[in-house]
């Protein structure tokens, strides 16, 4: 019996996080969550804030001087969720560099 469970296959992720404490906004329809942004890459973040957040939602991570990115809540656990990036991967990256380099 083959094995399917490999490591490489465990890890989901596609892009290279970067580990940040960046204060944001979580928007979630009409209203605004702040929340801290714990690492970030191009495919999405994880983001730390008051529990409550639902896995499926669509949201919107607004980052001040960086922009508005839309996003579906992959997961939500206490006080932390992680969300997956559904715009432009380009767009997204060019905005990484920068928070990268003038955080």
């Amino acid at each position: 019996m083959a094995n399917t469970g490999s490591a490489a296959s465990s890890n989901r992720r596609v892009f290279k996080r970067k580990s940040v404490l960046q204060a944001a906004a979580l928007l979630d329809g009409s209203s605004s969550k702040p929340c801290s942004v714990i690492d970030i890459s191009v495919g999405g973040a994880q983001i730390e804030l008051e529990p409550g957040t639902e896995n499926g939602r669509t949201v919107t991570l607004s980052i001040e001087k960086f922009g508005e990115f839309e996003a579906q809540v992959a997961w939500a656990r206490k006080d932390r969720c992680g969300i997956k990036f559904t715009g432009d991967p380009e767009v997204i990256a060019t905005t990484l560099m920068a928070l990268a380099t003038y955080g």
